[in-house]
C-alpha cells in the first residue's frame, strides 16, 4: 500500500495525543461519510485509505491500555468492511459515532 501521508513517520504519530489521533481519523472519516453522501466513490475510497493508514498507524502503538486496544481494531476491522463493500454514507456515520466514543466524556 502507498503511504498517503508521506511525512508522516511512526514517531511523529505516537507524538500525537489520544484524542488528537482519533479527531485526526475522524476528520478523514467524516470526508469519506461526504463522498459517499455524494456518489463519489472514488473520493470515499481515497479518504477511507486515509482512515486505515492512520488507524494502522495507530494500531501500531502498543502502549495503549487493553481495552482500548481490543476496541479499536473491532473499530477498525468495521472500517475494513465499510470500505471492501462501499456501503451507503450511513455506515460511515455509525463508525464515525463509534469512533468519537473514545474521546473521553
Amino acid at each position: 500500500m502507498t503511504q498517503l501521508h508521506p511525512n508522516l513517520t511512526k514517531e511523529k504519530w505516537n507524538s500525537l495525543s489520544k484524542d488528537k489521533q482519533i479527531l485526526n481519523i475522524a476528520s478523514e472519516l467524516t470526508r469519506a461519510k461526504h463522498w459517499l453522501g455524494q456518489d463519489e466513490k472514488q473520493y470515499a475510497g481515497n479518504s477511507l485509505d486515509r482512515v486505515l493508514e492512520l488507524a494502522d498507524l495507530t494500531i501500531q502503538n502498543k502502549n495503549w491500555d487493553k481495552n482500548f486496544f481490543r476496541e479499536f481494531l473491532r473499530w477498525r476491522e468495521q472500517v475494513g468492511t465499510l470500505y471492501a463493500s462501499a456501503q451507503a454514507g450511513i455506515e460511515a456515520d455509525l463508525l464515525l459515532r463509534s469512533l468519537l466514543n473514545f474521546l473521553p466524556q
